[in-house]
């Protein structure tokens, strides 16, 4: 799963909307790398695009479980 480091976009003064490239078929939410790496998660930059400086990964198996968690914000 991508992600986007909230640091890096407010440093280079950047947006929520300079993430998504097709808000038709994409959408962005919010939830805390903690709240990620608790479900066994790791969180790893990967800015490896030029115009996406705060670009990242979210790596690890994501289960029903986790994947309902990571969509509601709840642990457990």
């Amino acid at each position: 799963m991508s992600c986007h480091f909230d640091e890096v976009l407010k440093e280079r003064g950047l947006g929520y909307d300079t993430v998504i490239e097709d808000p038709e078929r994409f959408a962005l939410a919010s939830i805390a790398a903690g709240h990620a790496r608790t479900h066994g998660q790791v969180i790893e930059r990967a800015p490896d695009l030029p115009h996406d400086p705060a670009h990242g990964h979210v790596v690890g198996e994501k289960p029903g479980k986790i994947q309902r968690s990571c969509a509601t914000g709840l642990i457990g």
